[in-house]
């Protein structure tokens, strides 16, 4: 119980529970404790420079890493998500976001990008393949931001394979 009293330093706010008195609150941050406590004991004789490194190599292998997120509504095509979306462009592709509970409703990587452009208010996106494509409408600001990063990706994508071809 020690190091309850600062858990909302180690433990997002949103995990922690709302009553840390009642039971049920307290048998939470016990076990946010014992975790987080086991887990300090594995790390026990590493250097802060390692420590952050194995880090880094761990959130490396998220499929967000790296993602620059903007907010959009969607226009009812995606009937089963919400009407507000995360939409996320990352180096290895295009990721669509519940902004509630964060998790990742659908991602597309650049081969699946057929085309994509923008308006003034609107962003778009179709992927698919040759055979089957999906058009994807989004109302933003951001829609010319959102088309050129993802322009930049697919561009360093390309150059880098034909560097490596050259090889």
């Amino acid at each position: 119980i020690s190091g309850m009293k600062n858990m909302n330093r180690y433990v997002p706010r949103d995990l922690l529970p709302k009553s840390a008195k009642s039971k049920k609150g307290e048998a939470k941050l016990r076990t946010y404790e014992q975790k987080i406590m086991h887990k300090y004991e594995k790390l026990k004789g590493f250097t802060p420079q390692i420590a952050k490194r194995n880090y880094l190599d761990y959130v490396e292998r998220w499929q967000s890493y790296g993602a620059l997120w903007f907010e959009v509504e969607q226009r009812k095509q995606l009937k089963s998500y919400p009407d507000i979306l995360k939409l996320g462009i990352s180096p290895n592709g295009i990721l669509l976001q519940n902004p509630e509970d964060k998790e990742i409703l659908d991602s597309y990587a650049y081969k699946e990008v057929v085309t994509w452009g923008h308006s003034e208010s609107k962003f778009i996106l179709v992927v698919g393949d040759v055979v089957q494509q999906k058009k994807l409408v989004f109302k933003t600001p951001k829609g010319e931001l959102m088309r050129n990063l993802i322009h930049s990706y697919i561009h360093f994508k390309v150059q880098s394979r034909m560097q490596a071809a050259k090889k």
